[in-house]
């Protein structure tokens, strides 16, 4: 919301950094997006559903080249998981889980901008 729109910076934040997504988060949307799929709506789960229909095997290998940290966090995993654990989540999703899956993966697609906030005595 910082990056558009000036209300924090009005208050009196600072914007400390912005953090662009990782490399290989973006080849994925750019490789989702050559099946199909729309990058802003990736955050959909219903868009994600009814656009996987015929393109699940796709969607899988492309979602198998990500490693740790992110295959935990497209996993939705907590604790303990490996990339071994990794792969057989992905064997075993079904199309409900790779929507949701999609959906995550476009949470770490978006950048984040970091603000900070100092009170002011008047």
């Amino acid at each position: 919301m910082a990056r558009y729109n000036p209300f924090a910076e009005h208050s009196g934040m600072i914007k400390v950094c912005e953090s662009k997504p990782d490399k290989s988060i973006l080849a994925a949307v750019a490789k989702l997006e050559k099946l199909g799929f729309t990058s802003y709506l990736l955050a959909v789960p219903e868009y994600n559903t009814k656009v996987l229909d015929g393109r699940v095997q796709q969607v899988k290998e492309i979602l198998s080249s990500f490693s740790y940290p992110y295959n935990r966090r497209i996993a939705g995993a907590h604790g303990c998981f490996t990339n071994g654990d990794y792969r057989i989540w992905l064997k075993k999703a079904k199309k409900e889980d790779l929507a949701q899956a999609l959906t995550r993966l476009s949470q770490l697609n978006q950048s984040k901008v970091y603000l900070f906030w100092k009170r002011t005595r008047e």
